[in-house]
């Protein structure tokens, strides 16, 4: 039988987060997207979440990968880029007790995101404003949990997604200039 390893389940990055904030409900909240596990409170050190995770993963039970989708025709035009952007918002439910939602959404972008851009920071104000528009409706991947009866979702404040810019500016840029049909430095 094959062993399993840690970096066969998760993701670089998400296995650095596991070693310098194993307690940290996003890390969690990752590890769950990944895993489709739900980490016991009581397992809250690095080694721990990796024993957990390598004794109960089920690569049957965990979630698709996300595809990369290039170049499929949308109907904004052609796809540019896509990525995964995740945030965490304030829900208020009509039990008036407030949980943190962490939320996670691919979000898709196509020329038509870029059609009234004429410079670079229309372009990042377009990026920012669909992250911001997507994510806020995107998959709860955790919660800061309590336990209610008859709960419903009143409202919601404080979104909070975690991006960078210019990072992806310095990623896509390139592309989204190039869909424009202008040289990248037209747009700096």
């Amino acid at each position: 039988m094959e062993q399993i390893t840690i970096e066969g389940i998760l993701d670089q990055p998400l296995i650095q987060l596991v070693k310098n904030a194993p307690s940290n409900p996003i890390t969690r909240g990752q590890i769950r997207a990944a895993t489709n596990l739900v980490i016991p409170d009581g397992v809250i050190t690095t080694e721990g979440i990796t024993q957990y995770v390598l004794e109960n993963y089920d690569a049957s039970k965990a979630p698709s990968k996300p595809v990369l989708r290039l170049g499929r025709q949308m109907d904004g035009g052609n796809v540019i880029f896509t990525d995964t952007f995740s945030g965490s918002e304030t829900r208020y439910y009509r039990t008036t007790e407030s949980l943190v939602a962490y939320l996670e959404e691919d979000v898709t972008f196509t020329e038509a995101d870029f059609d009234d851009c004429h410079d670079k920071a229309d372009i990042m104000n377009a990026i920012e404003r669909k992250i911001n528009d997507e994510v806020t409706i995107g998959e709860v991947v955790d919660e800061a949990h309590h336990e209610t009866i008859d709960r419903e979702l009143d409202d919601s404040s404080d979104l909070d997604v975690d991006y960078n810019l210019e990072e992806i500016w310095a990623e896509h840029g390139e592309a989204i200039a190039a869909s424009l049909g202008l040289a990248i430095e037209e747009l700096e």
